[in-house]
């Protein structure tokens, strides 16, 4: 349970607390949980049925899709509650690429911008799909 705060943001006892910014899924912030645990309290990360209650054609959008996302495993990027990263991300999205695509699977040589840890996937990429080859969003082949 949340401790109580002030208007100044500072918790019971004088002690601060940070507040990080969460995203939160709609379903889930108005207590509907049977929205999407109408057959299973627990979805494994490959069943996409709950989430196409909603969120139906995801996985033929785009002339070029990517393989979790027409595979239904939606679960295994997207947190199905609240994220403190956009989208519902589990992470930042460079280490939930990194679930499948390992550095060593990156061209580096060709592609410095796979080298830079600072620099994010989804920058360059679409993460559901588009119609470039590698999922390259429109002008992403022009950036450093």
């Amino acid at each position: 349970m949340p401790r109580p705060r002030d208007s100044t943001g500072v918790g019971a006892g004088g002690i601060a607390e940070a507040v990080a910014a969460v995203i939160v899924h709609r379903p889930y912030a108005e207590e509907k949980c049977d929205a999407c645990h109408r057959t299973r309290f627990r979805p494994s990360r490959s069943d996409a049925s709950a989430c196409r209650e909603c969120h139906s054609g995801v996985e033929t959008a785009h002339e070029r899709m990517h393989g979790p996302v027409v595979a239904g495993a939606c679960l295994w990027c997207h947190a199905p509650h609240e994220s403190r990263h956009a989208a519902l991300l589990r992470d930042r999205d460079r280490k939930v690429c990194g679930q499948c695509h390992t550095p060593g699977l990156l061209e580096s040589t060709r592609v410095p911008a796979h080298a830079d840890e600072a620099r994010a996937c989804l920058e360059c990429h679409s993460g559901h799909g588009g119609r470039e080859p590698y999922l390259l969003k429109p002008g992403a082949a022009e950036r450093p």
